[in-house]
Order: C-alpha cells, then structure tokens, then sequence
C-alpha cells in the first residue's frame, strides 16, 4: 500500500554465478495513489490510481465492497471495527488537510469519508446525531458548499498540530517521517547499466530552521554529517529532501514554501557506478534536468551554491549538493519522484503529469 515497486529490502536476492537463482517477486495485491510503474501487473486487486489525495481512502472504498453500510447477500456481514475506520478517517483528514475545499481532496475520499464516519468512534459524539449518522460532502459543487461535522474537524486540528510539531526530532528522525525509497536502472553510466537507489524524504520545516538545531559553529558541517550517515545507513547513491513550510511574509502573512536539497554522498557510488567519476556524470544531469523542469520551477537559494564546499565525507572524496526555492509551491513529491525518475531512467526531463 501507497506505493506500487518493491523497496529493495522485499527483493529477492540475486545470484549473478545462478541465473537460474533469480526469482521475479511474487506481489498479491497493490492499493496505491501515486504513479503507476506497470508492475506486477497480476496482482489482484491492482489499484493503483493518482485521483485521491490520501491512499486511505483507496483502502477505505475497497473495504467498502467488502463491508458495505447495509449488507448483501455476498458481503461480509462483519461489521467494519469502529476503531479501524476511525484509523482510516485519521490518514484521510492528515493527507487532505482536514478535507481542505479547494486542497488535495477528491471525490473518492469525499466518498471514502462518507463511508467511514457513520462507523466510526467519531460518530458517537455526533451531539443530535441522527439514527443514521450519515453524513452528505459532495453535494456543494466542487466542495464550495462542503460542511464537515465538527467531530471531524475538531479531530483533523489535532491531527495536524501534532503532526507538525517536530521541534523533539532528530535530523535522522525528520528524514525518516515521511521517506520513500526507490531504485532507478540507469544508462547514464553506459557502458554500465547500474541500479541507483534514491531517497526522497518531505520534511515539514525550512533548511534554515533545520540548520539552526545544528552546532551553532560549525551548522553546514553537521548538518552534512547526519546526512552523510543517513546515506550510509541506506546505501543510497542520493537523497533528495523536500522542505514543505510556512514562513512569515513581509505583509505578517504566513506563506506556504517548499525547498528542494539534492545530496549525493560521497561514501556510497562503488567502482561499478564509476566511482566519483560516475557521480559526477549522473550529478549534473540531475541538476540540469531539475532545473529545466518548469512543473518545480526552481529558483537559487542564497546559499544554493557551494553547499559542501570544503566538506570531505568519509569515503575520501567531497560531496556533492545543492539547495533551491521551489516556485510552485503545490508541486510535492508525487510529482518531484516522477522527474527523478525521467531524468534517471530516461536521460532527460519532461513535465511530470502528476
């Protein structure tokens, strides 16, 4: 669930002495909302769909047929665990904002909503609530009507309070919240064709914040450190951080902001890959091709350049990296991890169409 290729943890190992050895992954089921990937095109049931803003409610819908409100003659006639659909509603508030009109919501989890709250927790604290606790969130036309039971909304403001509290965590904790890990098979390496994993971790605070928990001296070089280790610990070959916060604009408003940081560490690309070599080959493509999308429209940060200047990693040679505004604001990961892929598997770039 909310992701349709395997991390490389659930692959099976290969034998390069034993071709015979190699076994294609067996996947029974797939419930995703990201970027089909075409693959493991037996499973069943293989949802996988980019309409709904919270893979919860794919979960929820597909539940649904199986424990519908009023039971038939082929449902199950278990009633689905309140405590289960109050889980459910929880995902689906955090991942659309509280059912924000006008913000990621869509219409399956309008429905995924409607379904769960009569069967959930939430519902019994409904004050007058009717029999039926049945609610009705796609009748305002384009959610401009939109009424969300106060339930709901009391719950989807602490939800997201918490969630965006992170002032307890550390920098290994902010880049392990939110990661999606995924392998990219490259030919910008040619005459090798290397296998590239890569991070790609949304952390909901500003680089300068981040660096403001660092040793106030030395802030870069330990920053750079945690990242160096993180690297390391997950063999990465990249590490992509995508900043997603609010800053305080000119006029007192607060004004939503993304940062795009690419970290190529320098411990972790092996002879095969090219060695430094390779990396700087497979560097500055990124960089071209991140900077030539117009879907991120990319702006220079005020210190993007000569991020790790002077900084040796522990492998011996200098990493590499480089920070940037990102001007469209509504562009996240699920479009961000499409053009990674282009620019890698593809050796260039186009608008992502996520």
């Amino acid at each position: 669930m909310d992701h349709n290729r395997l991390l490389p943890t659930f692959l099976p190992p290969s034998h390069d002495d034993d071709e015979t050895a190699s076994v294609e992954p067996v996947v029974s089921a797939i419930i995703d909302h990201h970027a089909d990937e075409d693959l493991y095109l037996s499973a069943n049931p293989r949802i996988v769909t980019t309409g709904a803003g919270s893979c919860a409610s794919l979960v929820s819908l597909y539940f649904q047929t199986h424990y519908p409100t009023t039971p038939t003659s082929s449902s199950l006639h278990v009633p689905l665990p309140k405590e289960l659909a109050t889980l459910l509603l929880s995902a689906i508030m955090i991942d659309t904002g509280g059912l924000k009109a006008g913000g990621k919501a869509t219409d399956k989890d309008l429905a995924a909503v409607e379904f769960l709250y009569p069967l959930s927790s939430l519902a019994d604290s409904t004050i007058n609530a009717s029999s039926s606790s049945s609610i009705n969130l796609q009748g305002g036309g384009g959610g401009g009507g939109r009424v969300v039971p106060s339930p709901l909304t009391n719950l989807s403001q602490e939800l997201l309070s918490t969630k965006r509290n992170v002032s307890h965590l550390s920098s290994s904790d902010l880049l392990s919240r939110d990661y999606k890990q995924y392998l990219h098979p490259t030919t910008l390496l040619l005459p090798q064709r290397v296998d590239l994993r890569v991070g790609l971790a949304t952390v909901p605070i500003g680089l300068e914040e981040w660096l403001t928990r660092s040793t106030p001296s030395t802030p870069w070089s330990s920053f750079l450190s945690s990242l160096e280790e993180f690297t390391t610990q997950h063999n990465l070959q990249i590490l992509g951080i995508l900043t997603s916060f609010r800053s305080l604009s000119f006029s007192g408003k607060a004004k939503h902001k993304r940062e795009i940081l690419m970290y190529f560490p320098s411990s972790t690309w092996t002879e095969e890959m090219g060695g430094l070599g390779g990396r700087e080959k497979v560097w500055k493509e990124v960089v071209g091709g991140l900077e030539g999308s117009g879907e991120l429209d990319l702006k220079k940060w005020k210190e993007g350049e000569g991020l790790v200047d002077g900084w040796g990693g522990e492998g011996g040679g200098r990493a590499e990296g480089k920070v940037w505004r990102q001007g469209n604001v509504e562009a996240t990961r699920k479009v961000t991890a499409p053009i990674m892929k282009e620019i890698l598997e593809g050796g260039g770039v186009g608008d992502a169409d996520q």
